[in-house]
């Protein structure tokens, strides 16, 4: 048995010009108008593949997302008890809170956040109900899959002994 890729599901494909003549999204910069044009181009075809992944694929990257965000809390909440006694620790402290979004960014997680432009952009293109529905798919998949992670995180943190009572302050 092969395993499911997102193309075997006929019914999440998101409905384009280019999908009804069976061509590929123009991508290449000397063809097209503009650099500008290319890197819209670019992105809807990322927009595409995001809105027809398997729904599975999208719920386990979005739990480990909401659990890579705790990675923020962690870091704020050190440099919280580590630095606070410095002048202006308190901005350096704040920096923690971007920790979690780098680990997000770098393992290429799916984060409600970030599937703004990127997925919209082909319903722009083609806006029908279908289109509608996978961008709502997509966006409800994605953040029930973030609450998850970081409800994980926190219960974690709650309830396991990580941290000295400074840090869970």
């Amino acid at each position: 048995m092969k395993p499911q890729t997102h193309h075997d599901n006929e019914d999440v494909e998101v409905e384009s010009e280019e999908k009804q003549n069976g061509e590929e999204i123009e991508v290449d910069e000397e063809r097209l108008p503009s650099q500008a044009m290319a890197t819209h181009e670019v992105i809807r075809q990322e927009g595409e593949k995001e809105l027809e992944r398997d729904a599975m694929a999208l719920l386990w990257s979005a739990i480990a997302a909401g659990l890579s965000m705790g990675a923020s809390l962690v870091a704020k909440g050190i440099f919280h008890v580590h630095l606070s006694e410095l002048p202006g620790g308190f901005l350096l402290e704040n920096l923690g809170y971007t920790f979690g979004f780098v680990i997000v960014i770098l393992a290429r997680q799916q984060l409600f956040t970030e599937n703004t432009v990127t997925a919209v952009l082909p319903i722009m293109h083609k806006t029908t109900p279908g289109n509608i529905g996978l961008l709502l798919r997509l966006w409800g998949i994605v953040l029930a899959g973030n609450l998850i992670g970081t409800a994980i995180a926190a219960w974690a943190f709650d309830v396991m002994p990580v941290f000295d009572e400074p840090t869970r302050e």
